[in-house]
């Protein structure tokens, strides 16, 4: 099963075309809003590595993921749920959230979690705080 290396919060990753190294442009620790609840309506990308763990260098690597949203009353509401299917040793991915509902005040968390043997797995939280402007 794929395994996770990191995951970050950004407003804008940028790939360069001759590197394919990615650079993650204004790192997402908190957003000021007037009151909640709220739509927050300025866009921003989770970008995550994961790596391959299959000895097999010549089968591709399928597996499941999913992005779940973690209140301060620990709530939790499912983003974004994706296949992918990893054919080199990493594999970037790249989700964008527009418009992510928030009811409460206070420390939040992105939580990406993988399936294995049909259960979900925690493989980081990624935190970040609503503040009232």
């Amino acid at each position: 099963m794929a395994k996770l290396i990191w995951s970050m919060l950004c407003e804008k990753p940028l790939i360069d075309s001759q590197t394919n190294n990615v650079s993650l442009i204004n790192i997402i620790e908190e957003f000021s809003v007037p009151n909640v609840p709220i739509s927050i309506p300025q866009p921003f990308f989770i970008v995550s590595l994961w790596q391959r763990e299959l000895s097999d260098k010549n089968k591709p690597e399928n597996f499941e993921y999913r992005i779940m949203l973690v209140s301060p009353s620990k709530s939790e509401r499912e983003l974004i749920k994706y296949k992918v299917k990893i054919e080199k040793e990493r594999h970037r991915t790249m989700n964008g959230i527009i418009g992510l509902k928030i009811g409460e005040l206070g420390t939040h968390y992105i939580s990406v979690e993988i399936k294995k043997d049909g259960d979900w797995k925690k493989s980081i939280r990624i935190p970040f705080y609503i503040r009232k402007a």
